[in-house]
């Protein structure tokens, strides 16, 4: 966990990160508190979709249901996505 130090200790668990794409477009990078990725969202076209996926992300992570699912699963959603 990231502490910062001021007049009190606060710990943060991770953030979210809005990174620019190569092509012009934004992702949202899901990041715990020592730095490491834990999640990268779609390419969204512009900042004001992106921050409509942050709402998106926060919704799914506080009520959303774990699932199990399988490799093929995965394999289709990463062909869905361009890079």
């Amino acid at each position: 966990m990231q502490c910062v130090a001021d007049d009190e200790e606060v710990c943060v668990a991770g953030h979210l990160e809005l990174v620019e794409t190569p092509d012009g477009g934004c992702r949202i990078l899901m990041v715990d508190g020592e730095d490491c990725l834990m999640g990268l969202s779609k390419r969204y076209s512009s900042v004001d979709e992106a921050v409509e996926g942050v709402a998106a992300i926060r919704e799914v992570a506080g009520t959303g249901l774990l699932r199990t699912s399988s490799a093929e699963r995965y394999a289709v959603l990463m062909l869905e996505e361009p890079v």
